[in-house]
């Protein structure tokens, strides 16, 4: 028989994480909560899962800093527009923000004075 895809069910949860962990998956990344879900599905053949895919909703940071302005000041509004950032993520339950930098001083800072992780892996984009 074929593989076909099919929705995902809640009693194939227990499937999914048994996978997850015996293919090595939970030593590179942890199993995402289903929040801010677009899509799910199973990839199924003869009632065996074979995969598992999801698609959520991604926060992405953006912030343009004026760098005419002082150190001082530009330091003052990012942490005033990352502490927005942070707000509206909490208050949409989204839990990452990923933020994508150039300059070694600003990650960082980032990550030192913000709490941001450098992520494992290469980003990659699609764009529609």
């Amino acid at each position: 028989m074929s593989i076909h895809l099919r929705e995902l069910k809640q009693r194939d949860l227990e499937e999914i994480d048994r996978i997850w962990k015996e293919s090595g998956h939970s030593e590179h990344f942890g199993l995402p909560a289903l929040t801010n879900i677009i899509t799910t599905v199973v990839a199924d053949k003869d009632g065996a899962i074979i995969g598992f895919g999801l698609v959520k909703g991604f926060a992405e940071g953006i912030a343009i800093l004026d760098l005419s302005k002082s150190k001082a000041d530009r330091l003052i509004a990012l942490e005033k527009l990352l502490a927005e950032g942070f707000r509206a993520c909490e208050d949409q339950n989204i839990e990452h923000l990923h933020v994508f930098v150039q300059d070694p001083a600003m990650q960082r800072l980032l990550c030192q004075k913000f709490g941001f992780k450098i992520a494992t892996g290469v980003a990659l984009v699609k764009e529609f």
